[in-house]
């Protein structure tokens, strides 16, 4: 699914606050979600109770990094 796509489903889901697509960087703070294309990669994440960030996937393939990143979330939620 392409960004757009996976911020309308979120929001619909209710989930919209737990996650951050930012053009090109890691979000700051405990318990983030996030996706962004670093210009070669799409990559998914969550950051832990510290902050520290853990890639869920890294792929060029936007629809395959949220795909992963709205299955994570619903799954988790």
């Amino acid at each position: 699914m392409k960004k757009e796509e996976f911020v309308k489903k979120i929001n619909e889901a209710g989930l919209g606050g737990k996650v951050f697509v930012k053009p090109s960087k890691y979000a700051g703070g405990p318990y983030f979600l996030g996706c962004f294309y670093d210009g070669i990669n799409w990559i998914a994440y969550e950051n832990d109770e510290r902050g520290k960030h853990e890639d869920l996937i890294r792929t060029p393939s936007e629809d395959d990094a949220f795909q992963l990143l709205y299955d994570y979330m619903i799954s988790k939620f």
